[in-house]
């Protein structure tokens, strides 16, 4: 049997709404030697009757059935195992890629000799397809081509999973180099939030270079929400921060303690205006679960170690409840014209 260049890997879960187009936007691809893994994570509506009927019309097409649902993670390490090509690209089901994307990739990293390659992506709105955003291939608002080779990948560019954002830490809209991630030996993030950010800083130090293709190869459909709005949003945080400082000790990789602190003190704050924002809590309930929040050894002196002068810290490392809760309600004044401006544009495309 020959072997695949590409293995698409696509999770599926509740989307079948837009999982033909996803589908369709991969077999539709300028780039034929691809083999495409849909994994039906244990799905309650038709996905996985129509994963089958695709598998049925396209031989490239493998279905794989989790016999319950665990979750986006283990669905594509599911998929990874399943998977027989050299390269490796990961997409959602509620996405979908412009006709040239695999190819465009492809090339690039054949060409560059990269363990990754990164493509520009496209938020678009949520249904209705409008697209949101300028296509780019970095997190600072700007394509980049230059590829990023050793020591610089590590030296300057391993901080992007500390809080610092200079590449983009999502898994799709990249292709990986297989025989990398087989020699990080990965296994699937045990968190439900951000388990993009924990795989690529997991796989970061064995990586020797990533490069760039600035032609748009993804399109994400952006809902408006924020996971920030979810309840063990916090709690994924806190385990997250431990597994950075973890990294850190194991590479002795100083420059993240800092933004690591600081991106776990502004989560904290982010996590309870949403929770009065969106979730619609009382400000006495926000009040009490801060006051036993603050109980957490967590928030001990060496979380505050060089974070003098910021309000945000002080008012947290002083036990100060009032305090905590008096600048969330001023972080969800700051929100709060956002969100009226997506529910007006919401109802408008419904």
């Amino acid at each position: 049997m020959t072997v695949p260049a590409v293995s698409i890997i696509v999770p599926v879960f509740k989307t079948e709404k837009f999982l033909d187009q996803c589908v369709r936007s991969i077999v539709g691809q300028t780039f034929p030697d691809w083999e495409l893994i849909l994994v039906n994570d244990c799905s309650p509506d038709r996905s996985g009757e129509m994963i089958e009927d695709w598998a049925r019309r396209d031989a490239r097409i493998l279905t794989v059935t989790h016999p319950e649902n665990r979750g986006v993670s283990r669905a594509r390490f599911t998929g990874l195992e399943h998977a027989r090509g050299r390269y490796v690209v990961f997409v959602d089901s509620d996405d979908w890629i412009p006709r040239r994307a695999i190819g465009l990739m492809y090339e690039a990293i054949e060409r560059e000799a990269a363990d990754i390659v990164i493509g520009s992506m496209a938020k678009v709105l949520d249904s209705r397809g409008i697209v949101r955003s300028r296509a780019r291939n970095t997190a600072a608002g700007s394509n980049r081509t230059a590829s990023i080779t050793q020591p610089e990948l590590f030296d300057r560019y391993f901080i992007n999973y500390f809080g610092v954002n200079l590449i983009p830490s999502y898994m799709w809209g990249k292709i990986y180099r297989r025989e990398v991630l087989d020699r990080a030996a990965l296994e699937p993030p045990p968190f439900s939030i951000f388990e993009d950010t924990v795989f690529n800083m997991m796989l970061h130090p064995y990586l020797s270079k990533i490069g760039f293709v600035t032609d748009t190869v993804y399109y994400y459909r952006f809902g408006g929400g924020t996971s920030t709005s979810t309840p063990g949003f916090l709690r994924a945080v806190k385990d997250q921060y431990r597994l950075k400082e973890r990294m850190i000790q194991k590479y002795n990789y100083t420059a993240g303690c800092q933004y690591k602190k600081l991106e776990l003190i502004n989560c904290f704050y982010s996590h309870y205006a949403n929770r009065a924002l969106l979730q619609r809590v009382g400000w006495d309930e926000i009040f009490r679960e801060i006051e036993a929040e603050l109980a957490d050894p967590i928030y001990g002196p060496s979380l505050f170690e060089g974070t003098d002068g910021n309000p945000r810290a002080e008012a947290i490392r002083n036990r100060d409840v009032a305090g905590v809760t008096a600048l969330v309600r001023a972080e969800v004044r700051r929100l709060r014209p956002r969100q009226i401006v997506k529910k007006i544009i919401s109802k408008l495309l419904s």
